[in-house]
C-alpha cells in the first residue's frame, strides 16, 4: 500500500510542467508571442479612428469605445450578449484585444483591420453616421425650395392693380 501512495506524487518537475501547460491553455503566454510574430504596418493608424466603430473578424464583431474597452460579440463568444475587453494599439500600429484569457494581435493601419490574420469588415462608423445626417437636412431643405414657387422667377408680368 506504500508503493501505491507513492505513485500519485508528481515532483517538482510534473506540477512545473502541469502550470505551464495551464497557462498556455488559459492564453496567458500567447498574447506576447503574437504580438511578438506581428508585422507592422507600413503606416501605423492612428487609434481614435477605431473609436466608435464595429468591425467583423471572423466569428466575431468588435465594438471599439474610447480605450481600453471593446465589447466582443459572435458565435465564439460563450455569453450570448458579448463581453467587454481590452484593446490597445501601440506606436508601430500593432492592435491587442485581450481579457478572460484569451488576446488576440493584428495591425491597423488607418483603413484596414487585420486581427490574426484575418481583414476585418467595416460594419459601421459612428463618425459617417453624423456626417451623413447634416447632409440627408441638406437635401431635403433644398427640397422643400424647389417646391415653393419663387415669384421671380414666375413668366407672369406682375399686375400693379390697375386696370389696362
Amino acid at each position: 500500500m506504500a508503493r501505491l501512495i507513492q505513485t500519485k506524487r508528481f515532483s517538482p518537475l510534473a506540477y512545473a510542467i502541469l502550470a505551464v501547460l495551464a497557462a498556455y491553455a488559459l492564453g496567458a503566454c500567447s498574447s506576447e508571442k503574437e504580438t511578438a510574430s506581428v508585422i507592422p504596418p507600413a503606416t501605423p493608424g492612428d487609434p481614435a479612428a477605431l473609436v466608435g466603430t464595429t468591425w467583423e473578424v471572423g466569428p466575431y464583431i468588435l465594438e471599439f469605445s474610447e480605450p481600453p474597452v471593446v465589447h466582443v460579440s459572435g458565435d465564439r463568444v460563450p455569453i450570448r450578449s458579448g463581453v467587454d475587453v481590452e484593446w490597445s494599439v501601440d506606436e508601430r500600429g500593432v492592435i491587442e484585444v485581450g481579457g478572460y484569457g484569451q488576446h488576440f494581435a493584428g495591425t491597423w493601419d488607418g483603413s484596414d483591420l487585420i486581427v490574426r490574420g484575418q481583414e476585418g469588415v467595416k460594419l459601421s462608423d459612428s463618425q459617417d453616421n453624423s456626417q451623413d445626417e447634416p447632409e440627408t437636412t441638406a437635401e431635403e431643405g433644398n427640397e422643400e425650395d424647389a417646391a415653393t414657387p419663387d415669384p421671380a422667377a414666375s413668366n407672369e408680368p406682375e399686375s400693379s392693380g390697375a386696370p389696362s
